[in-house]
């Protein structure tokens, strides 16, 4: 009686290949800018399981093979876990599958995302698992064995071509008893192709992310290192996804790589240095190794949080007494974090390298930059970030496509139109709105992997298939990701549709420990892993820049000024800082790099934390150019209208430095100082500047040192100089004395050689 229940529901809903959830919401359709934006994996599962009230949770981990066995049978395994605060007995554990096929993209794309509490199809009755007991908390695991020759009696047709529902239900009772007609007090589902022997040959590409928030402290070092050693060490996200890459066919994975988080790797790989300044100078004059004196104090301003190991990660260095504070000794397990991440860092730096040789490998901007803001708000630095991510990736052996792929998925249109030629720009279909997901007008007609907007490719990811598996468990499993890329594979297939499928994984993707079957189980006759395609260039559709879909919500969640001003500053405050430092350093670039961290599509969650970064580390680097110091008298009377007085430069930084003086004066005064002064680390200098007065009074100066361009660095000194004409009177008394008394020296020499004397007369 059940299955004629369920053959009756599925008959009235099944329409043109189209399942029972026709009346399902498909992403890039209504409400798409309600989910637009990328929570966790975690909060998304969450959220699944959420809508799902089930006492009993259930897990999918393995489905072999992968589709509706020639001959076999067909063993599904996994676990089931009690998260009420019941007691359940007697659970068993049911397999169960649709007595009807999808036959289409867009019946597959809605029954993904129907209500996972609609009834689909039969349990199987002839292998069931008894689970036992379960106390709340409690787990176990189940084994489900199904002979092919039972499993095909539960389907209308065991002959029909197409994607099959197929899942696990379980079963049981609390004190209260069992329902009498209960639904399941557990599911898991997902799919189950069934192809004919002769079937046309598809492609499919899968594009994996290598995408994390980046932070830097103050100083340089990269901050939550724990959290770093976590995704690079065993069972870690980003050991994952090389681990999963390495079990692939040549070729058969598309990279889509941020080189901030490649340089972040880096930096730990290297113990995870302070920003560096360059050598310093020792009491000979030679240069010695670098330590940074921005180093973070002990306690991070503002947040209470230390900064060793977590979260800053600074391990300090010689020279933080510049800022108040000295280095603080990280405690042994501190210690040990440290030391197995630089081991993590270093192997999965080598892995990454061989894992991308000889695949595509998609180059994103510099820190991810939300580019839909910066093309706007600071073009420059969104230049700046496609250059520094051609750098990083050109240091590291790794070619790369220069790329712009929002993880969002929504590429706002006024943005293609800035992008220089040949960056690459990939989206999720959804960007077509409604006819990008399910093409209403014809269910079987192939979605575009590429459009044209004005004089701009844009490339396009399916973002129906990229959702994974159906609810209610965690859509984004590997073994989830792979049965929806074989149930998409399948139908295009079936409708003889040649372009390829781009399967493009989300931001924080972790394929997980167990997915040694993943590429094993999509080696099929009729399928083909191969890189993310580039189509025929005369046939791409073209689409008005006004027609693409961009979510308000998109539009208000872009990064603000404030970010990009902040940005800006570090990234200017660092060039300062090259210039003041005498010996040839790339400290300017790694500044750079730290800014554009800071405007990340990542940052948009927190934005104004991540200004406070950009500021806080603009702050630690001009807090240096206060040790450079200038002096002086601190009073200046000129007795005439020239003069000179002394000034003192001292270097309180241990590298060397060059910097000019100037005057902050009047018009009616001029000085003259050294063009450029260059002083070792800890030296200082003494000089004299002159001074002309074109005017008589009191003229207040300031001397202000600045970068070999011109930039003030902050130190200063004021001295008001008074010019008189106290210095010509008294050379004109001292002129005329002496005209006097050499006039009374040649009146008297005369008379003495004429021999007159006066009052005397001769007779």
């Amino acid at each position: 009686m059940g299955r004629v229940v369920g053959a009756l529901v599925l008959a009235l809903t099944l329409l043109a290949g189209v399942p029972y959830a026709a009346s399902a919401t498909a992403p890039g359709a209504a409400g798409t800018a309600d989910r637009d934006r990328p929570a966790s994996r975690a909060a998304r599962a969450q959220a699944r399981a959420d809508e799902v009230t089930d006492p009993l949770q259930v897990t999918l981990d393995s489905i072999t093979p992968g589709m509706v066995p020639a001959k076999g049978p067909l063993e599904l395994t996994g676990t089931v876990t009690n998260v009420s605060q019941e007691t359940w007995s007697k659970i068993k554990m049911y397999a169960l599958v649709s007595a009807a096929p999808i036959t289409t993209p867009a019946g597959l794309g809605l029954d993904a995302q129907a209500d996972p509490l609609q009834v689909f199809g039969d349990r199987i009755v002839e292998n069931l698992e008894d689970a036992g007991d379960l106390d709340p908390g409690q787990s176990t695991s189940y084994s489900l064995t199904v002979p092919r020759s039972v499993l095909v009696t539960y389907l209308d047709n065991p002959a029909a071509p197409g994607v099959y529902r197929v899942g696990v239900q379980a079963l049981g009772e609390t004190d209260a008893g069992r329902e009498e007609i209960p639904t399941a007090d557990g599911r898991a589902y997902s799919y189950l192709p069934l192809m004919p022997a002769s079937s046309t040959p598809t492609r499919a590409s899968v594009v994996v992310p290598i995408r994390r928030e980046v932070s830097y402290s103050r100083s340089g070092t990269v901050r939550y290192v724990r959290g770093w050693g976590a995704d690079l060490g065993p069972g870690g996200r980003l050991r994952n996804l090389l681990d999963f890459a390495s079990l692939a066919p040549p070729g058969a994975v598309t990279w889509l790589v941020d080189p901030a988080v490649v340089d972040a790797v880096r930096r730990l790989a290297d113990g995870n240095p302070v920003r560096d300044l360059g050598p310093v100078s020792d009491q000979t004059g030679q240069p010695q190794p670098s330590t940074d004196p921005s180093t973070d104090p002990s306690t991070d301003p503002g947040t209470g949080a230390s900064n060793g190991v977590d979260p800053s990660g600074s391990t300090g260095g010689a020279g933080s007494a510049a800022l108040g504070g000295t280095a603080p000794r990280l405690s042994a397990a501190a210690e040990a974090v440290q030391a197995d991440t630089r081991q993590w860092a270093t192997a999965w730096l080598a892995r990454l390298n061989t894992e991308t040789r000889g695949s595509t490998v998609l180059g994103l901007p510099y820190g991810d930059m939300d580019m839909a803001a910066a093309h706007t708000l600071d073009p420059a630095l969104a230049a700046q970030a496609l250059v520094f991510s051609r750098t990083t990736f050109r240091r590291e052996g790794i070619d790369a496509v220069p790329t712009v792929a929002p993880p969002t998925g929504f590429v706002d249109p006024t943005t293609l139109t800035d992008l220089p030629a040949g960056v690459t720009v990939l989206a999720s279909s959804a960007v077509l709105g409604d006819a990008g997901v399910v093409p209403a007008d014809d269910p079987t007609r192939p979605l575009p992997v590429a459009v044209r907007v004005g004089a701009q490719r844009l490339d396009l990811y399916d973002a129906s298939a990229s959702t994974g598996g159906p609810g209610p468990s965690d859509s984004l499993t590997s073994l989830a990701v792979r049965q929806r890329l074989l149930a998409d594979a399948a139908v295009r297939s079936l409708n003889d549709i040649t372009r390829p499928l781009v399967v493009a994984l989300p931001s924080d993707w972790d394929p997980g420990e167990t997915r040694a079957d993943f590429f094993s189980a999509l080696a099929l006759p009729w399928l083909s892993l191969v890189p993310q395609q580039e189509a025929d260039q005369a046939q791409l559709p073209a689409v008005a820049a006004d027609d693409l879909v961009y979510p308000a919500r998109q539009d208000s969640q872009e990064l603000d000024a404030a970010n990009f001003a902040a940005a800006d500053r570090l990234v200017a405050t660092g060039g300062i800082l090259g210039r003041v430092l005498s010996e040839d350093t790339d400290v300017a670039q790694t500044v750079t790099a730290q800014a554009l961290t800071t405007t990340s599509y990542e940052k948009r969650a927190d934005p104004a934390k991540a200004a406070q970064e950009a500021n806080r580390a603009a702050f630690a680097i001009r807090q240096l150019f206060r040790q450079v110091t200038v002096a002086t008298q601190t009073y200046v009377t000129l007795s005439s209208s020239s003069g000179r007085f002394r000034v003192d430069l001292e270097n309180g930084l241990p590298q060397p430095v060059t910097v000019r003086l100037e005057a902050v004066v009047d018009p009616d005064l001029e000085l003259r100082a050294p063009a450029r002064i260059q002083l070792d680390g800890g030296a200082a200098t003494s000089f004299f500047v002159r001074v002309q007065s074109s005017r008589l009074g009191v003229h207040q100066v300031r001397l202000v040192l600045t970068d070999t361009e011109g930039n003030e660095l902050g130190p200063h000194a004021d001295l008001p100089i008074r010019s008189s004409q106290t210095g010509r009177v008294i050379w004109v008394i001292i002129g005329t004395a002496l005209a006097l008394l050499f006039g009374a020296i040649a009146l008297r020499l005369f008379r003495r050689i004429t021999g007159r004397t006066p009052g005397r007369k001769t007779g």
